[in-house]
Protein backbone atom coordinates (compact mmCIF):
# COMPACT_ATOMS: atom_id res chain seq x y z
CA UNK A 1 0.00 0.00 0.00
CA UNK A 2 0.99 3.82 -0.35
CA UNK A 3 1.24 5.08 2.91
CA UNK A 4 -0.44 8.34 1.94
CA UNK A 5 -3.66 7.38 0.30
CA UNK A 6 -6.16 7.49 2.61
CA UNK A 7 -8.70 5.88 0.26
CA UNK A 8 -6.47 2.91 0.08
CA UNK A 9 -6.61 2.29 3.53
CA UNK A 10 -10.49 3.36 3.59
CA UNK A 11 -10.80 0.54 0.63
CA UNK A 12 -8.70 -2.26 2.79
CA UNK A 13 -10.61 -1.38 5.90
CA UNK A 14 -13.95 -2.09 3.76
CA UNK A 15 -12.29 -5.89 2.99
CA UNK A 16 -11.50 -6.87 6.34
CA UNK A 17 -15.30 -6.03 7.76
CA UNK A 18 -16.22 -8.13 4.84
CA UNK A 19 -14.07 -11.17 6.14
CA UNK A 20 -15.60 -10.10 9.31
CA UNK A 21 -11.58 -9.13 10.78
CA UNK A 22 -13.66 -6.25 12.25
CA UNK A 23 -9.89 -4.77 14.46
CA UNK A 24 -8.18 -4.75 11.33
CA UNK A 25 -10.56 -2.91 9.76
CA UNK A 26 -10.85 -0.34 12.40
CA UNK A 27 -7.19 0.09 12.35
CA UNK A 28 -7.14 0.82 8.78
CA UNK A 29 -10.04 3.03 9.10
CA UNK A 30 -8.07 4.96 11.66
CA UNK A 31 -5.07 5.23 9.61
CA UNK A 32 -6.89 6.62 7.08
CA UNK A 33 -8.34 9.57 8.94
CA UNK A 34 -5.30 10.22 10.04
CA UNK A 35 -4.35 10.82 6.66
CA UNK A 36 -6.98 12.83 5.62
CA UNK A 37 -9.63 13.06 8.90
CA UNK A 38 -12.64 14.66 6.17
CA UNK A 39 -13.87 12.14 4.55
CA UNK A 40 -17.06 11.67 6.26
CA UNK A 41 -17.66 8.10 4.76
CA UNK A 42 -14.75 6.82 6.61
CA UNK A 43 -16.05 7.83 10.11
CA UNK A 44 -19.49 5.86 8.84
CA UNK A 45 -18.12 2.89 8.09
CA UNK A 46 -15.96 2.70 11.29
CA UNK A 47 -18.85 2.99 13.70
CA UNK A 48 -20.71 0.23 12.03
CA UNK A 49 -18.14 -1.92 12.22
CA UNK A 50 -17.87 -1.13 16.10
CA UNK A 51 -21.23 -1.75 15.51
CA UNK A 52 -20.84 -5.12 14.50
CA UNK A 53 -18.21 -6.12 16.96
CA UNK A 54 -20.79 -4.85 19.83
CA UNK A 55 -19.13 -1.41 21.17
CA UNK A 56 -21.11 1.07 21.05
CA UNK A 57 -19.32 3.01 23.13
CA UNK A 58 -16.38 2.98 20.39
CA UNK A 59 -19.50 3.83 17.33
CA UNK A 60 -20.30 6.63 19.85
CA UNK A 61 -16.70 7.79 19.86
CA UNK A 62 -16.62 7.82 16.06
CA UNK A 63 -19.80 10.01 16.34
CA UNK A 64 -18.54 12.58 18.19
CA UNK A 65 -14.96 12.97 16.63
CA UNK A 66 -16.71 13.41 13.17
CA UNK A 67 -19.21 15.96 14.26
CA UNK A 68 -16.34 17.47 16.44
CA UNK A 69 -13.95 17.45 13.32
CA UNK A 70 -16.51 19.55 11.37
CA UNK A 71 -17.85 16.74 9.53
CA UNK A 72 -21.71 18.27 8.98
CA UNK A 73 -23.40 15.20 8.02
CA UNK A 74 -26.83 15.00 9.39
CA UNK A 75 -26.70 10.86 9.37
CA UNK A 76 -23.35 11.65 12.17
CA UNK A 77 -26.00 13.19 15.05
CA UNK A 78 -29.06 10.29 14.18
CA UNK A 79 -26.80 7.62 14.18
CA UNK A 80 -24.77 8.63 17.68
CA UNK A 81 -28.26 9.49 19.19
CA UNK A 82 -29.68 5.85 18.35
CA UNK A 83 -26.53 4.38 20.00
CA UNK A 84 -27.15 6.16 23.04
Amino acid sequence: LKPNQADVYCSRGLAYKGMKKYDLAIADFERSLKLNPKVAKTYTKMAGVAVLKNDRRKAIEVYTRAIKGGINVPSSYRNRGLLY
